[in-house]
């Protein structure tokens, strides 16, 4: 007999930016860029904003937050959502994923091991990108619910559900794997095995595709299919249009 064992959401822990100090040599005519100070003012300016959030998730999303009024046209409110007084949407979620794509998962497979963060990796199929590059027809995506060894599952508590065969639209992101397994102590110590390759995904949100219109997993509607691709591709190109490191902040 299976016994099911209910966890909270492990949060990978973001690596602080503020005490780095990096200059980095660019591509283009060799300007030298100082990331320290670049962050700092990124951190300043989302404070004269009012905005009470931590600034390196939003930083390390290369958000232009200099854009704020342009993303309101959109219908995106970075600085109610960052004040709590407005609710996180797919607008949001676009604008802090790697990827947005539309697929089914074609497969699942359990990982097994104590140790292990992860323990389920789906295979998607790709069938539209909305958002990201260089993606091939199938990605892997990593979930912490699933098989902790053989007589017990494990249930996750605001872990976002995949399903075999179900049509989606899915918000993607990535972490910095080394500088986790290296800077973490839980990692770096071994107690926790972090175990994702460069190639995995992890999942911000997702939204079922019914009939050419999107439904969050409450089976509240969001959009229809062209009216939300639009919008998240307006607001990418907006956050996308210059350079983020010589954005000046």
């Amino acid at each position: 007999m299976i016994r099911t064992l209910f966890i909270a959401l492990v949060l990978i822990p973001l690596i602080s930016l503020g005490a780095q100090n990096q200059t980095i040599l660019t591509s283009q005519n060799n300007v030298e860029f100082d990331q320290s100070t670049h962050f700092k003012r990124y951190a300043q300016k989302l404070k004269s904003m009012g905005m009470v959030i931590k600034p390196d998730a939003y930083y390390q999303c290369k958000i232009n937050i200099n854009k704020h009024e342009e993303f309101k046209e959109n219908g995106l409110d970075l600085v109610k959502i960052g004040k709590g007084k407005e609710l996180r949407g797919y607008r949001y979620y676009s604008l802090l994923s790697r990827a947005v794509v539309e697929g089914v998962v074609v497969e699942k497979t359990y990982i097994t091991g104590a140790d292990k963060v992860y323990h389920t990796n789906y295979k998607f199929k790709v069938l539209d990108v909305v958002k990201g590059k260089r993606l091939g027809e199938y990605i892997n995506i990593k979930g912490q619910g699933g098989m902790l060894d053989e007589d017990t599952f494990v249930n996750v508590s605001h872990e976002t559900n995949l399903l075999i065969g179900e049509k989606i639209m899915i918000m993607l992101y990535t972490i910095d794997i080394e500088k986790v397994q290296k800077e973490v102590p839980d990692y770096s110590s071994g107690r926790k095995n972090l175990n994702l390759s460069i190639n995995d995904f992890l999942v911000y949100k997702k939204y079922i595709l019914r009939e050419n219109s999107f439904f969050d997993e409450n089976k509240n509607f969001i959009g229809n299919k062209l009216e939300v691709y639009n919008t998240i591709k307006e607001i990418t190109q907006t956050n996308e249009s210059e350079p983020f490191e010589k954005v000046k902040f």
